[in-house]
């Protein structure tokens, strides 16, 4: 192959690649706008949650703490005379039980909130790294096209071309290609779990 050729061929490879890099980074490049589109829903989501949760704990609580009002235990003070004094609901074991009650009734709606946060905050890292890796793929396709394309013009292209060069020069391609992916791969996997989550708690969102 001479160096024509292989410039020839880097120019229409490294070209098709730049396109369908620059195509992702309108798409995928801007965080701003991919996030609002992503998470769209969430606050209300989160507020439902946190509206269920307190709902169900108002409700387990209600009754210890209103039961709890009337009851006064007598202690005897340093005269020798009984006094009577309220007892802390929050030491006692209905104030338990009910706690435990919430936590065994509302366990789903609390791993969903947890879940709901932990997804966003990993879409966010794995969008940013998304974005980084079509910018520096969009960047070196750039520089390839302008290296090829300086060849063209300034090479002797009758010269036989070292066929390892023009290989090489497709490997950080590869790299930035399957990064990419992986990438695209795992916002596309939180971006699903925060559906789901709003699908449970706020499907109108």
């Amino acid at each position: 192959m001479t160096i024509g050729e292989a410039a020839g061929l880097a120019l229409k490879a490294h070209g098709a690649v730049w396109v369908a890099a620059a195509a992702a980074y309108y798409k995928y490049g801007d965080r701003t706008d991919l996030f609002e589109k992503a998470v769209r829903g969430n606050r209300s989501a989160r507020q439902s949650i946190r509206d269920s949760v307190a709902s169900d704990l108002g409700k387990q609580l209600q009754p210890v703490v209103r039961n709890a009002a009337g009851v006064r235990s007598s202690l005897l003070d340093a005269s020798g005379a009984y006094i009577e004094q309220s007892i802390d609901v929050t030491e006692s074991e209905p104030f338990y039980q009910a706690i435990r009650d919430f936590v065994s009734t509302s366990a789903g709606a609390l791993l969903d909130y947890r879940l709901i946060l932990q997804a966003t905050d990993r879409w966010r890292i794995w969008a940013r790294r998304l974005s980084h890796c079509i910018l520096a793929l969009v960047a070196w396709e750039t520089f390839m096209l302008a290296a090829a394309g300086l060849v063209l013009i300034s090479a002797d292209l009758t010269m036989t071309a070292n066929q390892w060069f023009t290989i090489a020069s497709f490997a950080p391609t590869a790299v930035a290609v399957l990064l990419l992916f992986v990438c695209l791969v795992v916002v596309h996997a939180k971006q699903g779990v925060i559906a789901d989550v709003r699908e449970r708690h706020d499907p109108e969102a």
